[in-house]
């Protein structure tokens, strides 16, 4: 075998799953990616002319070692990076010399030019890669320039790398361009700054890192996620597309802390879109209580809003006195499908019988009207971000963890900082039927199950879904505000780990740890 040519031990049977767009796609990730190493702004080009590709980067040039090195630990390290294997290069020079496309690949040392023949001492054919230095200023390169045919424009020398790609149709390379969402030619709405967008098509994509990685209809939007560790897990060395299920949860905990009032990042045409969803009958990723409480309390929140019931869509329209009332109240209205409904309800749509406004500005419901209903019950959404009792039970948590010096987890903060006040005049019965449904799913029997456990089920609060809900009247009575405080405390020593436990008792018994447990070691 010649000493400028690297034999790449690869038949010509390899990776018949590829399609010569598959193998286009790689080489565009990999331009994409030698300028996010190099943290270079500017997009890399790809241009089109008859029958002829370039993709060009200003990236530090593909080497000898970038045809057999496994993996590049560049990028397998870099979150930003689309690539992880190390394979796209050789494989894409496969199935291109495979399917009759010439391919040239010039950086300022060298020329690199991929071809099928016969391994050396056998019969098989596998691809190897001839090389050469690369002079740039020299008369060859010259007259070979400007003997082409191409009917793209030349460009000056300053580039990384570039690939010439010849004898290749315009549609494969079209093809190759749509995994890209800075490429894509399919028309979407951008809704919410890079991560959240709406493609006019009857299908949606899951981007990480703007690569496309799942085509799916199970959702509303599509979502563009930042490449982590964990995510990685579901690639495959071939970049065969996952399913929908692989990125769900990174989706819901995104829709679950979502900013949809953020004027830097938000659109209008975010709320208008989520608005449709809410008022439908199918959420899709919105199915999820926790990205509905959410939503629904930032729409609260701004007083700009007031939520009817989809059904009396009708009846909002054709009723003067209605009309003139919301009119007066200067506010939009979001209608309330039964998905909404039956999700919140735990799919009990009788448990709710009236939806009244959140807002106390203009009421709508009038008594003895069984029509039109705005939303008001706090067992659907918790109250504002700042809530005075919040603020009262984040201080106490300092004090506790200054005075006793322990640590007290993020989840078990929020939950005791989630305050949801539930109704006094909440049916006992239901309450009653709620415990033994509790008790029923987690298999514990009353006399399994403790006193704590019990006083969390009581009528005056309880611990539900994370979070913390509170009897108005309970609050506001000043002569059980030590007994609030004792909740608070009791729920921190039963999420409390072994060390920061005996950090607890070592201050109420004053005493050195040893001393009190005599019986151990």
């Amino acid at each position: 075998m010649p000493r400028n040519t690297i034999d790449l031990n690869i038949g010509t049977q390899y990776l018949d799953n590829w399609t010569t767009s598959s193998a286009v796609r790689e080489l565009i990730a990999n331009a994409i990616d030698e300028h996010t190493l190099k943290k270079i702004s500017t997009p890399i080009e790809i241009k089109q002319g008859n029958n002829k590709c370039e993709i060009i980067d200003c990236g530090s040039g593909i080497t000898k070692s970038s045809f057999v090195e496994q993996t590049n630990s560049n990028k397998s390290t870099n979150i930003k990076c689309i690539g992880l294997f190390g394979c796209g290069l050789k494989y894409s020079m496969a199935v291109l010399c495979k399917n009759d496309i010439e391919v040239i690949i010039k950086t300022k040392e060298y020329i690199f030019i991929p071809y099928y023949t016969q391994k050396a001492n056998t019969s098989e054919i596998t691809l190897h890669i001839k090389f050469e230095r690369n002079n740039i200023h020299s008369e060859s390169e010259s007259e070979s320039e400007s003997n082409s045919e191409s009917e793209l424009e030349e460009n000056n020398n300053n580039y990384g790398t570039k690939i010439v790609l010849n004898n290749i149709k315009k549609a494969d390379i079209d093809k190759s361009k749509e995994y890209f969402l800075d490429y894509t030619t399919i028309k979407f709405t951008k809704l919410y700054s890079n991560q959240i967008m709406k493609f006019q098509d009857k299908k949606q994509y899951i981007y990480v890192n703007k690569f496309k990685v799942c085509t799916t209809s199970d959702t509303y939007f599509s979502y563009n996620i930042n490449k982590t560790k964990d995510i990685t897990k579901h690639f495959n060395r071939d970049r065969g597309e996952t399913k929908y299920t692989s990125y769900k949860k990174y989706i819901t905990k995104y829709l679950q802390e979502i900013n949809i009032f953020d004027e830097d990042v938000s659109s209008n045409e975010l709320r208008k879109e989520i608005q449709k969803i809410f008022g439908s009958d199918i959420l899709k990723e919105f199915n999820q209580i926790n990205i509905i409480r959410n939503i629904m309390s930032q729409f609260n929140d701004s007083e700009e809003y007031i939520f009817v019931d989809s059904k009396d869509k009708e009846l909002v329209k054709t009723n003067k006195l209605y009309a003139k009332k919301i009119k007066e109240s200067g506010k939009k209205i979001i209608y309330i499908g039964d998905g909404i409904k039956k999700k919140i309800n735990n799919g009990r749509p009788d448990k709710i019988k009236n939806i009244k406004e959140l807002s106390d500005a203009t009421k709508i419901l009038f008594k003895n009207n069984k029509g039109l209903f705005t939303l008001e019950s706090p067992s659907m959404f918790p109250p504002s971000r700042s809530n005075e009792l919040e603020k009262k039970i984040k201080e106490l948590i300092e004090n506790i963890k200054t005075t006793l010096e322990i640590t007290i987890s993020k989840e078990v903060e929020k939950t005791l900082t989630t305050i949801e006040l539930i109704p006094d005049n909440i049916d006992e019965s239901d309450n009653e039927a709620k415990a033994e449904s509790d008790l029923e799913s987690d298999n514990e029997s009353d006399e399994d199950l403790d006193l704590d456990d019990k006083n969390e089920k009581s009528n005056d609060y309880y611990f539900e879904d994370k979070i913390f809900k509170i009897k108005k009247s309970f609050i506001e009575n000043n002569e059980r505000k030590n007994e609030l405080k004792a909740i608070v405390f009791n729920y921190i020593l039963k999420n409390l780990n072994a060390e920061d436990s005996v950090k607890i008792l070592d201050k109420l018994m004053n005493k050195n740890s040893r001393s009190w447990f005599p019986f151990i070691g």
